[in-house]
Parts: structure tokens; C-alpha cells; sequence
């Protein structure tokens, strides 16, 4: 089982192919890494591991569903220039799909307008 992003780099080394590289999922992070998870995001985003990036909310909603502050890890996002995928994988549809992308679509929209 891969539960850090150290063992998906670690997984994704042993491979060594061009075409494999790992993710950051937010809400998974927030409950399995020790280092912040922006920081977390940082270190693999250099590294050239990581080629997605998912801004859900630790309590598995959308982004800005929740108590998790998705700004520092989109400020890495943005001081990176990273080009890669940002998405939502929800596991609570609140109030409803269209409801929750909505929601997480502005939320996130928000806090990337106010990044500098």
C-alpha cells in the first residue's frame, strides 16, 4: 500500500519510465503526511514527480466545503507554474453534483484571484 507521496516518488523512481509520475490529493494528504501538505506539494512538484494535484477538503467534499485551507497549496501551484491538472474527486455530493462542482469551482476560483 502507498500512503505518502515519499512512496508513490520512491514507486515511481523504481519504474524509472518517463510516463509514470504520481498525484497530490489533498484531502488523503492532510491525513497521511507529517510535513504540510503545501510543503509536501513543493518538494514533489520540484522533483518532477507529481503531475496532478486534487484540492479536495480533508472531510472528503469539495474545496471550500470544509475547515482545509486550499490557499497555500494553490500559492504553490501559482509560484511553481505549475500546468499541470488541478481537479475535485468529492466523495460527498453536497447538496448535489452540480451543487458541489459549483461550489468548488468558485472556492477555488476565489483563492486563485487573490494569490500574488
Amino acid at each position: 500500500m502507498i500512503n505518502t507521496v515519499a512512496e508513490a516518488a520512491a514507486l515511481v523512481d523504481r519504474i524509472g519510465s518517463p510516463a509514470i509520475r504520481t498525484m497530490l490529493d489533498v484531502s488523503a494528504a492532510s491525513h497521511s503526511e507529517s510535513d504540510p501538505v503545501h510543503e509536501v506539494l513543493r518538494t514533489f512538484l520540484a522533483s518532477g514527480h507529481i503531475a496532478h494535484v486534487q484540492v479536495n477538503d480533508k472531510n472528503r467534499r469539495g474545496p471550500g466545503q470544509g475547515d482545509t485551507d486550499q490557499r497555500p497549496v494553490l500559492q504553490v501551484l501559482k509560484d511553481m507554474r505549475y500546468t499541470g491538472w488541478v481537479a475535485v474527486e468529492p466523495f460527498e455530493y453536497l447538496p448535489d453534483g452540480p451543487g458541489c462542482a459549483d461550489i468548488s469551482a468558485r472556492h477555488v476560483r476565489h483563492i486563485w484571484r487573490d494569490l500574488s
